[in-house]
């Protein structure tokens, strides 16, 4: 099998805890770092990058309800991404990710989570601490 790595910048918390960063760009715009979470269901990114890049959000009916592992619900919209690049290797096209106005956990300033619809398109996916590897399909 394909692998790609992409580099992860692993934070410690005030809290002893750590969290897994890694460098996301949007239809060629640098996105910055964000959360890499595999227990997130959807990849939500933080709405004021959007708006900057002036990307179509759909706001049209109800938005989509996201709950953080904290237990907070906040309201989220779907936006169609052109690209979503992972690091320098790993590029996919037209992907839906939802929009909300992500709050950073604790002092961690981050724009988004990946969540397991993206990690769910690969062959596989391991995190080592260093290093995510992506198993790429065929």
């Amino acid at each position: 099998m394909t692998t790609a790595k992409v580099r992860i910048n692993r934070v410690k918390r005030l809290d002893g805890s750590f969290i897994d960063l890694v460098p996301v760009m949007v239809n060629g715009n640098k996105l910055g770092m964000v959360l890499l979470d595999t227990g997130a269901e959807r990849t939500v990114l933080d709405a004021e990058n959007i708006a900057r890049w002036n990307l179509p959000v759909n706001r049209e009916g109800f938005p989509v309800l996201v709950k953080s592992g904290g237990g907070y619900e906040f309201p989220a919209w779907p936006c169609k991404l052109e690209s979503l690049h992972l690091g320098e290797l790993v590029h996919v096209k037209d992907f839906e990710v939802l929009v909300a106005d992500v709050f950073a956990p604790d002092e961690v300033l981050i724009a988004g989570v990946l969540g397991s619809d993206f990690l769910g398109l690969f062959e596989s996916y391991s995190n080592d601490g260093h290093y995510l590897t992506l198993g790429l399909k065929k």
